[in-house]
């Protein structure tokens, strides 16, 4: 017996806090810029005679980027792009080019993958569209070619090139059945999702539960004696270092696992001397005190990643080795995403984080946009209780337990109590970001879903219906069930998108 839990109707703990944003399209040049420019300000419009003037200087910066270019200057024509970028608020799709055509001159492909696609997002006429999609075209294959395998490793699945509106997707190598694992995958960051209190404590590594006789349901308290005998589950342990409250484990594997990943960075106490009265008024402390009181996760997340790239580059100290380590979070890069506790956040990861290795990757701009991606594409994760796996796996336990538990609940069938908020009650759930499973395109019929029927923060992609090899394989990033109108409304606003798949185009009367 497997059962999955699901995790696509589940409610979006962390949203987005801003509505969808307005992008201009205006098309004008320079000269069209200053000289509606002169004209405000002659009538006094000093509002929009700023934006214009902003705005013809974004397209002098992207002249001169241009310029740079031509005389083998990238790194001073990338300074001229970005502040275009800057200039035009992120809304002008030739800034976010000028920036590609710098970052690939200077042999950083993956970042200008990343400007092309913003390239994209934004308004534009059809022959720039057509010929930015070209580009990109060109260049994101051979990267796509280069860095996935290694992750897919030999499951039947590969990252493919889609086109210039999709991206990159995921296809199945190999045909499968409907419930058949497509592929698992380890998450590259994630989060226990954080409340002001929670009801149990759970492993700041796997994210595992540990299911006491005198913190459980008391319907469950039977059931758990019998599964654990005269022998109860041990204690979380703590960091020796730091002893914070909110950072426990399940095991010495895990607490290893967790300081050689991220925690020996974020731990307050691990430099020999620190200057910290206490670890209770560390930086550390205070984010996650900031945290609990918005009931926001992310710049936990945003915190563990920065960790992990130092972890990564170790003691090498160039630019390149960071930019080169941030690589794969910034393949997750979105919109920017402002919260109301941004500015604050990043403030006291800084102070957490004191190494001006990270100065090119820990800004505003960069939170926002970690922020902007996780909102909308973490994976929800929900490691099961090791009651949840008795209940589940072991054939001579069932019984025994289930009838324990329906002494307590009443009549109820194993599927029932299963999906029942008891037992889901005792999971802590949390998010990750995947790099193979946020590769995957959205389909309002998606073939494919994610799971768990395990004790580990793995992502399980089964499907949902037989699979073709060759296929691409899609999960539906919304409630697929709503009906048409609303399905198109909310992908526009959360993923800017508007969605053409086979469902749509029939209920939309263009199939």
């Amino acid at each position: 017996l497997v059962w999955f839990f699901n995790f696509s109707t589940l409610p979006n703990f962390e949203t987005t806090t801003t509505q969808p944003r307005q992008p201009t399209t205006s098309h004008k040049n320079m000269a069209d810029h200053r000289a509606a420019g002169n004209e405000a300000f002659k009538r006094g419009d000093w509002e929009t005679a700023c934006e214009e003037y902003t705005q013809g200087i974004a397209r002098l910066l992207s002249n001169r980027c241009a310029a740079r270019l031509k005389q083998d200057k990238p790194s001073q024509a990338l300074e001229d792009a970005e502040a275009a970028v800057r200039e035009s608020s992120g809304t002008w799709h030739k800034a976010h080019f000028r920036r590609a055509q710098a970052l690939l001159a200077l042999g950083r492909q993956g970042e200008a993958i990343e400007g092309l696609q913003r390239c994209l997002q934004c308004p534009q006429p059809a022959p720039d569209r057509h010929s930015n999609e070209a580009v990109l075209a060109k260049v994101y294959p051979p990267f796509i070619e280069q860095y996935y395998p290694p992750l897919v490793g030999n499951q039947a699945i590969c990252v493919r090139y889609m086109n210039g509106r999709r991206g990159k997707g995921v296809v199945a190598t190999a045909s499968c059945l409907a419930g058949q694992t497509l592929f698992e995958e380890n998450p590259l960051v994630w989060h226990r999702f954080v409340k002001k209190v929670d009801n149990f404590e759970a492993c700041s590594y796997c994210m595992r539960t540990r299911l006491c006789f005198d913190t459980c349901p008391p319907a469950l308290v039977d059931a758990l004696r019998s599964l654990y005998g005269d022998s109860p589950p041990k204690p979380f342990e703590h960091c020796p270092r730091c002893n914070l409250g909110y950072e426990v484990y399940c095991s010495s594997a895990c607490r290893d696992a967790a300081w050689s990943l991220f925690h020996r960075f974020l731990c307050p106490r691990n430099v020999e001397g620190s200057t910290q009265p206490s670890a209770d008024d560390s930086p550390m402390h205070q984010l996650i005190a900031l945290c609990r009181a918005h009931e926001r996760t992310n710049p936990l997340k945003i915190a563990r990643v920065f960790a992990q790239v130092l972890s990564a580059v170790g003691d090498n100290v160039s630019n390149t080795a960071v930019l080169a380590a941030f690589q794969p979070f910034r393949n997750f890069i979105a919109n920017e995403e402002p919260s109301n506790i941004d500015e604050a956040a990043l403030d006291l990861i800084k102070q957490a984080l004191p190494d001006a290795r990270l100065d090119p990757i820990c800004t505003l701009s960069i939170f926002r946009q970690l922020n902007g991606a996780f909102i909308r594409n973490a994976q929800r994760l929900s490691p099961v209780s090791e009651l949840h796996t008795a209940l589940i796996e072991s054939d001579d336990r069932r019984p025994t337990l289930l009838q324990l538990i329906q002494q307590q609940v009443g009549p109820v069938t194993l599927e029932e109590l299963l999906e029942s908020q008891l037992m889901q009650g005792l999971t802590a759930w949390g998010s990750g970001m995947f790099e193979i499973g946020n590769s995957m395109n959205h389909s309002c019929e998606p073939s494919a879903i994610s799971v768990t029927c395990e004790e580990t923060f793995a992502l399980r992609m089964v499907a949902t219906r037989d699979v073709r090899a060759g296929e691409e394989l899609c999960i539906s990033y919304i409630d697929e069930t709503e009906p048409l109108g609303k399905r198109q409304q909310r992908l526009r606003d959360m993923y800017l998108f508007d969605c053409d798949c086979d469902k749509c185009a029939r209920e939309g009367g263009t199939a």
